[in-house]
C-alpha cells in the first residue's frame, strides 16, 4: 500500500470514529422520532376519542335531567290524579249516605201508607151506620173521610218525592263512579308512563355511566402516552447532548452550543431583503441541534416540507418569546412543553433544502447554513444581544 492510499485510510478511519457517536445518535434520534409521532399521533385521536365521549355524556346527562323532569311531572298527575279520586270517592260516601238516609225515610213513609190504606181499608168496611153511631154529628164523618183521602194523597206524594230523589242520587253516584273509573285509569296510564321513564333513566344512566368511565379510560391511556412521550423526549436529548453540550448565558441557554461566527447582527447593514433583519444569525452547518432557551410553550412549529420556512417559536410568558429559524429537523408540536437546554431539532438554511424560505418574489430567504435567532418583547423583536452574551 503507497502512502497516499495509507494516509486516505488513516484519515478515513479517524473520521468515522470521531464522527461515529454522530451518525448513531442521528440514527437513534430518528427512531426515537418515529416513536413520538406515533405517541403524538396516538394521543391525538385519544384526545378526540375522549372529547367525543365527554359530548356523548354531556348530552346523556341533559337527557337523564330531561327524564328526571319528566318523571317528577308524572308524579304530580299521579299524585293530582289520586286526589281527584280521594275527592271523588268522598262524594260517593256522601251519597252512599244520603241514599241511605233516603232510603229509611222511604221505609217510614211506605210504613205510614201501610197504615193509612190499613185505616181506609177498615173504614170501608163499617157501615155507614156505624161511622153515623160513633160520631156526633154528619159533619164528622164527612171530615174523617177527606182526613183519610188528604192523608194517602200526601202520603203518595212524600214517597213519590223521596224515590225521585233517591233516584237523584243514584244517578249522581254512577256518574262519580264512572268519573272515579276515569281516574283510575288515567292514573294506570300515568304509573304506566312513569314506569316507561323510570326503564328509560336505568338505562340512559347506565350508558352514562359506561360513557363516562370509557371518558376516564382515555384521560388515563392520554396521561400514559404523554408520559411515554416525556420520556422519548428525554432520550432524544440524551441522543442528541452526544453532538455537543448546551451553553448557557446567564439564566438563559443559547440556542447553539458552537458556531462559526455571527453572519449577521440584529438590523444589519446591508440586509439584502425587504423585511430587515430582526435576530441574529449564526453561521453553523446544517444539522447542529437547537436548544430551547428557557422553558416555555411551542405556540409554532413548522417542520421542513419543501421549500417553505421551517421555524419554531417558543412563549416563555410575561410577553416573552424566542424564535428559531430556517431549521432542518423539528422534533417539537404546537403545545409541547419544553424545557431550557431541550433539543428541539436541526439547523439548516441551505439554499434548496426542505426549509429554507423561498419565495418567488426573492427567491431563497438565505445565502448560506445558518440559524436565524430572535427574541421578542410582546410580539415585537428586539436585540438579543439585550439578554444573551454570544
Amino acid at each position: 500500500m503507497d502512502k497516499r492510499k495509507f494516509k486516505l485510510v488513516i484519515y478515513l478511519g479517524a473520521f468515522l470514529i470521531a464522527f461515529a457517536p454522530l451518525f448513531a445518535s442521528a440514527a437513534s434520534v430518528s427512531d426515537l422520532q418515529k416513536q413520538k409521532d406515533a405517541l403524538t399521533q396516538k394521543i391525538k385521536q385519544q384526545q378526540e376519542q375522549a372529547a367525543q365521549k365527554k359530548k356523548e355524556a354531556a348530552e346523556l346527562q341533559a337527557i337523564v335531567s330531561q327524564i328526571d323532569k319528566d318523571i317528577s311531572a308524572t308524579q304530580n298527575k299521579i299524585n293530582n290524579t289520586q286526589s281527584q279520586i280521594d275527592k271523588t270517592q268522598k262524594e260517593i260516601d256522601d251519597l252512599n249516605d244520603q241514599i241511605a238516609q233516603k232510603e229509611k225515610e222511604l221505609a217510614v213513609e211506605q210504613s205510614n201508607q201501610d197504615e193509612a190504606i190499613r185505616v181506609m181499608y177498615e173504614t170501608v168496611n163499617k157501615s155507614t151506620l156505624e161511622v153515623l153511631a160513633g160520631s156526633e154529628n154528619i159533619s164528622e164523618v164527612v171530615t174523617y173521610g177527606d182526613y183519610l183521602e188528604t192523608l194517602e194523597s200526601k202520603i203518595e206524594n212524600t214517597i213519590a218525592e223521596i224515590d225521585r230523589f233517591r233516584q237523584e242520587l243514584r244517578r249522581r253516584k254512577e256518574d262519580l263512579e264512572n268519573k272515579k273509573k276515569e281516574f283510575e285509569g288515567l292514573k294506570t296510564q300515568l304509573q304506566d308512563q312513569k314506569n316507561h321513564l323510570n326503564n328509560d333513566r336505568s338505562a340512559k344512566s347506565a350508558l352514562l355511566g359506561q360513557t363516562k368511565a370509557e371518558e376516564g379510560d382515555l384521560k388515563d391511556q392520554i396521561a400514559q402516552a404523554k408520559k411515554e412521550q416525556a420520556t422519548v423526549d428525554s432520550e432524544i436529548a440524551k441522543a442528541l447532548s452526544a453532538s455537543g453540550g448546551v451553553r448557557f448565558s446567564g439564566e438563559w441557554a443559547l440556542p447553539l452550543s458552537s458556531w462559526k461566527y455571527v453572519s449577521c447582527e440584529f438590523h444589519c447593514l446591508g440586509y439584502p431583503y425587504p423585511w430587515g433583519h430582526t435576530g441574529i444569525d449564526f453561521a453553523v452547518g446544517v444539522g447542529a441541534p437547537i436548544y430551547a432557551a428557557s422553558d416555555g410553550v411551542i405556540r409554532i412549529a413548522m417542520p421542513p416540507v419543501g421549500p417553505e420556512l421551517s421555524w419554531i417559536l417558543i412563549d416563555h410568558g410575561g410577553g416573552f418569546s424566542t424564535a428559531y429559524l430556517h431549521m432542518s429537523e423539528v422534533y417539537v408540536g404546537v403545545g409541547d412543553k419544553v424545557v431550557r437546554g431541550q433539543v428541539m431539532g436541526r439547523s439548516g438554511g441551505m439554499p434548496g433544502l426542505p426549509g429554507a424560505g423561498y419565495s418567488p418574489e426573492v427567491g431563497w430567504w438565505s445565502t448560506g447554513p445558518h440559524l436565524h435567532f430572535e427574541v421578542r418583547v410582546n410580539g415585537v423583536a428586539v436585540n438579543p444581544r439585550n439578554y444573551f452574551q454570544f
